[in-house]
């Protein structure tokens, strides 16, 4: 496995995960996003705290702390609503549920396809308003 640069790989798993809704892999799509908005998440942590934060931040955390930092770091309370934080908590407990389900039940195909859609949604919402956030986070800096 070799590293490359974080932003071709997103570009990359993000062409996937359409490419994945397109031929009805919703699965796949859910997980590529799910990876994705988790991993831009923890990003925004390590830019705003400056700092490492590790692989045991999940969604759930990262959105609690992000919430969390609205009170005190302007440029976060700015982008980040609680809406949208809620919308991914939401999301992501919705595709953890489906994905426990496929144990025990055969699940609906347009509840995996609304799931995997939603995801996608929400992971270009947040491609977005990263780049606008740190834009302005970078100019702050200079």
């Amino acid at each position: 496995m070799r590293k490359t640069d974080k932003g071709t790989r997103f570009k990359t798993l993000i062409s996937k995960a359409d490419y994945a809704l397109e031929t009805e892999f919703f699965l796949e799509a859910s997980a590529i996003c799910y990876a994705v908005i988790e991993e831009r998440l923890r990003s925004i942590l390590i830019k705003t705290l400056n700092r490492e934060i590790g692989e045991k931040h999940k969604i759930d955390s990262c959105v609690k702390q992000i919430k969390k930092l609205r009170r005190t770091e302007p440029l976060i309370a700015k982008y980040y609503t609680v809406d949208f934080m809620n919308e991914i908590n939401l999301w992501k407990n919705e595709r953890n549920d489906i994905t426990h389900e496929l144990i025990e039940y055969e699940v609906d195909e347009i509840k995996l396809e609304q799931n995997a859609k939603k995801g996608r949604k929400i992971l270009r919402v947040l491609n977005a308003t990263i780049m606008r956030w740190k834009k302005e986070f970078k100019s702050n800096c200079a």
